[in-house]
């Protein structure tokens, strides 16, 4: 369909397994795997159309809103304790 996604990763076993299947039966290319602290964001990519967080946080994510495009869309769910 012509997207592109990005994910982030910062603990190692799970990115190796990540490697092995993801590629699996899609476009190459298509899925980029970055071996760092997701709270961060991956600004090299930046700027994307959305970001999804899996997950709930604990506050909004200020750093990673600066890096979506204009009219770009950051998706989560956020804790309220």
């Amino acid at each position: 369909m012509g997207a592109r996604v990005t994910a982030l990763e910062a603990d190692a076993p799970l990115l190796a397994v990540a490697r092995t299947v993801l590629p699996d039966g899609l476009p190459a290319g298509a899925v980029r795997l970055e071996a760092v602290d997701p709270t961060g964001g991956f600004a090299a990519g930046a700027p994307d159309d959305i970001i999804l967080i899996e997950g709930e946080v604990p506050e909004g994510p200020g750093p990673l809103a600066d890096q979506l495009a204009e009219g770009g869309r950051l998706v989560t769910a956020i804790g309220i304790g």
